[in-house]
């Protein structure tokens, strides 16, 4: 009798032990949970940690604040508004300064590149530009009212996003790599394979200044309202935009530039070379900081 008297105590103290652990963690998995929901509602960098949790409540038993965390983070994940197909792939796309229509550029599979305009909110079509060949860089004016787009064939296109027709043109001899409009709207840069960068008048494509470099212009922006251009290729170039001269010098030693960026006041600018890393320019002291 004192036998099975021990046994059953034994199994009644098992059984309290079980209840008592499972107990642990239904607490633990509420307060997984709890914590979740806190992080989310207070934290702007809490839906990752808040989601983890929420998956860790959940399981080690199925309440109600994890799956309430899981279905409002699922709730936050980005939803695309539109989508459209441009055949093989989109090389660049552009928000208008409104925010209103996007600008693609974009290369199918029939050896055609096209420049289309897209609502931003429907997705429908407001206009195309076609191209005998791949388009590569489009940008967008300040004001949203004219669009310039390079590309493979050597031309580079200012023209109105809403009609779709041309308002001038610079031929390179050589494809496009890139462009970009002053900050009024009124001139454009074009970089090109055939070494030169061109600025030019938006509305009538005439040339103000031409520019060589040691290579293809891979990169080219305007600084200072666009008083200034940088360029880039094998070289850096800092120069006027009306006559072409050189108004910095950069050392030789910064060569082979990959990347630029400009300060949104415009009066300073980084560069990325394969010889010496990232370089930072200020304009007004006119030298590397």
């Amino acid at each position: 009798i004192q036998g099975r008297n021990a046994q059953k105590s034994e199994a009644t103290a098992i059984e309290s032990r079980n209840e008592m652990e499972k107990q642990r963690d239904i607490a633990l998995a509420h307060k997984w949970g709890a914590t979740g929901q806190l992080l989310l509602d207070h934290n702007g960098k809490g839906p990752l940690i808040s989601a983890l949790l929420g998956v860790e409540s959940l399981g080690v038993e199925s309440t109600l604040e994890g799956d309430q965390i899981l279905r409002e983070v699922l709730q936050m994940l980005p939803k695309p508004i539109v989508s459209t197909n441009h055949g093989w792939h989109v090389n660049e796309i552009k928000f208008s300064p409104e925010g209103d229509f996007i600008a693609i550029a974009s290369y199918s599979d029939t050896d055609k590149g096209t420049c289309k305009v897209l609502d931003t909110f429907t997705g429908e079509e407001i206009s195309v530009m076609g191209y005998d060949g791949e388009v590569y860089d489009v940008d967008i004016s300040p004001l949203g009212n004219k669009i310039v787009c390079g590309g493979s064939d050597g031309i580079a296109k200012v023209w109105d996003p809403f009609s779709g027709s041309e308002i001038s043109h610079v031929d390179h001899s050589e494809p496009v790599n890139t462009v970009a409009f002053s900050p009024d709207g009124n001139m454009v840069i074009s970089g090109s394979e055939d070494v030169t960068a061109i600025v030019w008048d938006a509305n009538s494509g005439q040339i103000l200044a031409r520019i060589v470099h040691d290579g293809s212009v891979s990169e080219a922006a305007f600084l200072q309202e666009g008083e200034i251009v940088v360029s880039c290729g094998k070289n850096l170039l800092v120069w006027d935009a009306r006559t072409g001269e050189q108004v910095m010098e950069i050392p030789d030693r910064h060569w082979g530039i990959s990347a630029i960026a400009i300060s949104p006041d415009g009066n300073t600018f980084a560069s990325a070379a394969n010889t010496d890393g990232i370089r930072i320019w200020s304009m007004e002291a006119g030298a590397e900081i």
